[in-house]
């Protein structure tokens, strides 16, 4: 994009509107001074790292990189000017809806993906955690190529991809980090994490110095299972490809023992994957919103 656009984020305000003002005050004059013509927020850094405030849903934990936000957050924005830019959704379903042998999973999925699996030219391969920059590179191209027909889309540069992946690597587990390929050819991916939020608030987010020893118990004791990045690209969808992702990863996930899934978070820019996820029973159960202004 070669929008004259800045961008807020880490917004922390206690319940007075004043002090709110006074903050977005500083940060428009900020973006004035050096040539912005409009702001839109907030995110921290990035589009992909806890973007939006909650609309509704905070009577619910949040999930691994989504924000949290009071209520008031939505209230302060507005008085301030702020209108919509686009709203954000979390969704989920139980892993009771799928039962051990998948037989809950929607059917017409369950059958397109064994079809596809017989053929025998697309294979499923777990990430190889020895070849971690490798493997950040191919899953990072497969990220941006599949989420650049988003309107706006801003591909992720290749240090804030390796950040958010490094954030993720001491909890991921590569039975849940999946690759298609076809002929070696890594043409789809889909990436599920433990939600270590759950971990985390037990250890009042401090894991140094003593709490880190803790971390590998309370990590198995997860029970909610959260499901980040998804794609495949455009040349090789309607081949049931994202059916063999989706039902090898809730085979796993369910195989770990996982109770209930998280789907966080996905744009209505992108209406496709939210007709999905409502057609195949998941509850939607929060909404985020993203702000702009003209300055």
């Amino acid at each position: 994009m070669n929008k004259a656009e800045g961008g807020f984020g880490f917004l922390e305000v206690v319940e007075e509107y004043e002090v709110a003002r006074q903050l977005l005050d500083d940060c428009c004059e900020w973006l004035r001074t050096r040539g912005m013509r409009s702001v839109r927020g907030p995110t921290n850094f990035g589009d992909n790292d806890c973007p939006g405030v909650l609309i509704a849903g905070t009577e619910y934990p949040p999930a691994m990189l989504e924000a949290h936000t009071p209520a008031y957050y939505k209230d302060f924005l507005e008085r301030y000017g702020m209108e919509k830019d686009h709203d954000l959704y979390a969704w989920r379903a139980t892993f009771e809806q799928v039962g051990s042998e998948l037989k809950g999973a929607p059917s017409d999925i369950v059958h397109v993906a064994d079809a596809v699996s017989r053929t025998g030219t697309v294979t499923i391969r777990r990430i190889h955690m020895e070849d971690w920059a490798q493997e950040v590179s191919t899953i990072r191209y497969l990220f941006n190529t599949t989420m650049s027909q988003i309107p706006d889309s801003v591909p992720l540069s290749e240090a804030e991809f390796e950040r958010l992946a490094d954030q993720m690597r001491p909890f991921l587990d590569p039975d849940l980090a999946l690759v298609a390929q076809i002929d070696g050819k890594p043409v789809g991916f889909c990436v599920l994490i433990p939600d270590t939020n759950r971990v985390l608030s037990r250890l009042n987010g401090r894991l140094f110095p003593f709490n880190w020893l803790k971390v590998k118990r309370y990590i198995r004791e997860i029970d909610v299972v959260s499901f980040k990045l998804m794609g495949v690209l455009a040349e090789y969808r309607r081949r049931g490809i994202d059916a063999m992702l989706y039902v090898e990863a809730l085979t796993q996930a369910r195989k770990h023992g996982y109770k209930w899934l998280d789907g966080s978070l996905t744009s209505e820019l992108n209406p496709a994957i939210n007709l999905i996820a409502k057609g195949r029973g998941a509850e939607l159960y929060k909404h985020y919103r993203l702000y702009r202004m003209e300055l």
